[in-house]
């Protein structure tokens, strides 16, 4: 798992998108590994995560779905 962080264009710290516990990372449907990431061509990016809630559901799946040409620059870090 890893935390994600996508600045979006124009970059501002108020145009960024922040995840963790992302599970899978897809470009254009393909999952990928982080350390293998390529966007030139790319039309998607999608994120699939995990939130922890508290409760009788303790996570939650949740996806993110980020056209590539909005994309700044992304910072990934393991978790």
């Amino acid at each position: 798992m890893f935390r994600a962080t996508v600045w979006f264009r124009p970059v501002s710290d108020d145009a960024k998108f922040e995840v963790a516990n992302v599970a899978s990372l897809r470009v254009d449907g393909v999952e990928v590994q982080p350390k293998d990431l390529d966007l030139k061509e790319a039309k998607t990016l999608t994120l699939n995560y995990h939130e922890h809630q508290f409760g009788d559901t303790p996570t939650r799946a949740g996806c993110a779905v980020i056209n590539v040409p909005d994309i700044a620059f992304i910072e990934m870090v393991e978790d």
